[in-house]
């Protein structure tokens, strides 16, 4: 039986992109644009793959980080628009684990084509075509991802974007919450948001006598 190496079917691909493998892990030093690293997530044996992790970053790989594309996420919330962390890779999937490749060519290649630099990075999540970072929601972590690339990586003008596309958002008492204590956590003071969404009112009927 012949065991599929995914990591060899994605060399062809990204060292004409300047990549450079080493092992099971492929990087790409920033340049004058950005750094890039390609592994599989997680990296040990092929039927535990769940998704294929592109990370982002500038000036150093362990200081400079920005942001993590998910594969599967990038399939199933973007393209497939399912819902949120839904999809993971697993053997029982139909045409596993070509299917791996054959979405890390139509989906996650593009996105390394496109995302050229910091502000490429959050046009893109600006845009709503690539999944937020870390598990976050969208449309929330989108926006909190941008504010943070920029803050990360010295942009000017795409903080100030994040903040107000925050601020007109309409959230619930809970998303509102979390979003008013990641801004302290980031120590932005100046974030002005909508009210919260009224809760549903749930309504308590008097229990009949018998």
């Amino acid at each position: 039986m012949v065991v599929l190496v995914l990591q060899d079917e994605f060399a062809p691909l990204l060292l004409a992109r300047g990549f450079v493998r080493t092992n099971k892990v492929f990087r790409r030093t920033p340049g004058d644009g950005m750094g890039m690293t390609v592994w599989l997530n997680p990296e040990n044996r092929l039927k535990h793959v769940r998704t294929v992790n592109v990370d982002c970053w500038v000036d150093d790989e362990d200081q400079g980080w920005l942001y993590s594309l998910d594969q599967a996420r990038a399939v199933s919330e973007i393209e497939r628009r399912g819902a949120w962390a839904s999809f993971d890779y697993t053997p029982d999937m139909p045409d596993w684990p070509a299917v791996i490749v054959d979405d890390f060519e139509r989906v996650t290649l593009p996105f390394i084509d496109a995302c050229t630099s910091p502000a490429a990075l959050c046009d893109l999540l600006l845009e709503g075509r690539v999944p937020p970072s870390n598990m976050k929601r969208a449309p929330v972590g989108w926006f909190e991802d941008v504010w943070s690339i920029a803050d990360r990586a010295r942009l000017s003008g795409y903080g100030d974007t994040a903040l107000e596309r925050l601020g007109s958002l309409q959230l619930t008492r809970s998303d509102h919450d979390n979003v008013q204590w990641w801004a302290v956590q980031q120590g932005i003071d100046d974030l002005v948001l909508n009210a919260p969404l009224p809760s549903p009112r749930r309504w308590f009927g008097s229990r009949r006598q018998r």
